[in-house]
């Protein structure tokens, strides 16, 4: 969770924390039998005007992705064993990218 209090910074919190199967069937497959599952937890509001986001795991942000590539690109220069080209792009407009890790980057022409 993020709180503004906290500049969004994002940690691990709640208590009480329970993962279980509800009583909702899915329906998905006639021959399984399988059930939806409830999340529950509990936060304490420190603030109670204070604005707090969810997630089910932390964000990973635009900007630590481009950072964590252009690491990736200056160990592997010398090699010559990565190739990024784009994917696609997704909702925002942004290239999805795609890496090619392979040993034969040089070698291919």
């Amino acid at each position: 969770m993020a709180k503004q209090s906290q500049k969004f910074e994002w940690h691990k919190g709640g208590e009480n924390i329970e993962y279980s199967p509800s009583k909702v069937l899915r329906i998905n497959q006639p021959d399984c039998v399988r059930y939806h599952y409830n999340l529950r937890f509990q936060i304490t509001l420190d603030k109670p005007s204070d604005k707090i986001y969810f997630a089910y795991c932390y964000p990973y942000t635009v900007s630590k992705l481009t950072n964590f590539l252009k690491g990736l690109h200056v160990d592997c220069k010398e090699r010559g064993c990565l190739k990024q080209s784009a994917l696609c792009k997704d909702l925002s407009g942004f290239e999805v990218p795609l890496l090619t890790v392979t040993s034969r980057l040089l070698t291919d022409k």
